[in-house]
């Protein structure tokens, strides 16, 4: 028994067997700035984080480790969901972008709060860091499932 493969719904609304149109400049343009945000919180999390943790909080380098590898074990869990919310939603924008806007506004507060946290101890950086992780992953989870349903132009979903 085969099943038939599934086909992304195409955002340009092309009929079946139709060239779809490439994507416009500011499609790409736009597409491509989402990047800044969720490539700035990655990176300050693998470069800054432990330094931060021990040299201006404090924390000891085993509890900063601990802390990074309880947090980062929780995005797994998260990115899990996450993916699976996303594409089972169904909404007047869309099924990702609703996760976005989530995404950005939860990884915002989240990174606040890390690098300015209310209380200094190792529980409450785990759970800013799960804020800060969760909207990482609220976010970039639909973000990088969105080049699939743009185009169906292998080349424009590569560059």
């Amino acid at each position: 028994m085969t099943s038939a493969p599934i086909t992304p719904p195409l955002a340009s609304g092309a009929a079946a067997g139709a060239k779809p149109a490439p994507l416009s400049l500011i499609v790409r343009f736009g597409w491509g700035v989402g990047s800044l945000g969720s490539t700035t919180v990655i990176y300050a999390q693998a470069f800054f984080l432990l330094f931060f943790f021990t040299t201006v909080l404090g924390l000891r380098p085993e509890v900063a480790g601990t802390i990074l590898l309880v947090a980062k074990l929780s995005d797994i869990a998260a990115g899990l969901i996450v993916g699976r919310l996303s594409d089972a939603t169904h909404s007047r924008w869309g099924r990702r972008k609703p996760f976005l806007l989530a995404g950005a506004l939860v990884g915002a507060l989240g990174s606040y709060l890390v690098f300015n946290p209310p209380v200094v101890s190792p529980i409450a950086q785990v759970l800013t860091l799960c804020v800060m992780g969760l909207g990482y992953c609220l976010f970039t989870v639909p973000y990088l499932a969105m080049p699939s349903e743009m185009t169906t132009r292998p080349a424009e979903r590569t560059l």
